[in-house]
C-alpha cells in the first residue's frame, strides 16, 4: 500500500490497536481479573470460500488461516484477544476511584472547557475529550447509531474458544462464570426488544439451555467509511468516536 492518507490512517490503526493490547497486558500482569487473554477467534460460516475472500480483501491483513471448529470448517483469525469489558469497568472504576472525581449525570452539550449537564451544573477543565457513542453527532461529527443486543448467559453447552455463527448471526464469547452472546446490527436507535427473542433462540439451539443473567441494547458509533474519528474540534475540546464495534 502506498503512503496515502489511507495508508497512514491504517498504520494508526494499528498503533492504537497494539497500545491498548499493550495496556491490557500491563493490567492482567498486575491482576487479571477481567480475563484477558490473546487466543483465535473462530468463524464459522456455510459461505467459506466468501469469509476467504472478504479476509483476503481486509486492509489491515489480518492473519487467518482454514481449520476445522466444532466439527466444521472454519476460519481462524490470528492476533486477537478477548477481555470481559463488565470486569474491566470495574477494575478500572477501583483503580481511578480514589483519584478523580466520577460524575454523573445527562450531557445536553459541550463548549470548550465545559460540560453543561442537565441539572444545570456546569463542569470546567483544561479540555474535554468527548467518548460519547454516537451523541458526538450533535457536535457535527458523522456518526450514526447500529443498534446491537449483548446478553450475558449461563449455558449447559461449553465452547472454549471465541466463535461467530455467521448463518445465525451470533457471536459467542465465553468466560468463566457466564458467555457473552452478541448479535445485530440494525442502522437505528430504538428500543425495540422484540428481537432479542430471535437472538436467544439461536443462541440456545447452539449452547443448550440458557440461562439469562441481564441485557443490554448498546447503539455502536459508526462512521460513513467505518474508520473512526480522532480528532480536536476546537481548541479545547478533543473528540474520540466512530469505532463501532472496536469500542
Amino acid at each position: 500500500m502506498g503512503r496515502g492518507s489511507l495508508g497512514i490512517t491504517l498504520d494508526a490503526l494499528r498503533s492504537i490497536n497494539e497500545y491498548s493490547r499493550s495496556v491490557y497486558r500491563r493490567l492482567a500482569e498486575e491482576g487479571n481479573d477481567f480475563e484477558y487473554s490473546e487466543e483465535p477467534y473462530y468463524k464459522l460460516t456455510s459461505n467459506i470460500e466468501g469469509a476467504i475472500e472478504e479476509a483476503k480483501r481486509d486492509p489491515l491483513n489480518p492473519k487467518f488461516e482454514v481449520t476445522e471448529f466444532m466439527g466444521r470448517e472454519a476460519l481462524a483469525f490470528y492476533d486477537t484477544a478477548r477481555l470481559s469489558t463488565d470486569l474491566l469497568v470495574s477494575r478500572l472504576l477501583r483503580e481511578v476511584g480514589s483519584r478523580v472525581r466520577i460524575v454523573k449525570g445527562f450531557v445536553w452539550d459541550v463548549g470548550d472547557g465545559e460540560v453543561y449537564l442537565g441539572n444545570g451544573d456546569v463542569l470546567r477543565g483544561d479540555a474535554v475529550i468527548v467518548t460519547a457513542g454516537y451523541w458526538a453527532s450533535t457536535l457535527g461529527i458523522p456518526v450514526m447509531p447500529f443498534r446491537g443486543f449483548g446478553i450475558r448467559v449461563r449455558v449447559s453447552r461449553r465452547i472454549e474458544h471465541m466463535v461467530s455463527f455467521d448463518d445465525l448471526g451470533i457471536f459467542v464469547i465465553p468466560f468463566s462464570d457466564w458467555f457473552k452472546v452478541t448479535s445485530r446490527f440494525d442502522p437505528d436507535c430504538g428500543i425495540d426488544t422484540g428481537p432479542l427473542r430471535e437472538v436467544v433462540r439461536r443462541a440456545s439451539s447452539i449452547l443448550g439451555n440458557v440461562e439469562i443473567i441481564d441485557v443490554t441494547i448498546g447503539y455502536r458509533p459508526c462512521t460513513p467509511d467505518g474508520l473512526p474519528v480522532i480528532d480536536r474540534i476546537s481548541e479545547k475540546t478533543h473528540v474520540a468516536t466512530g469505532g463501532c464495534r472496536l469500542g
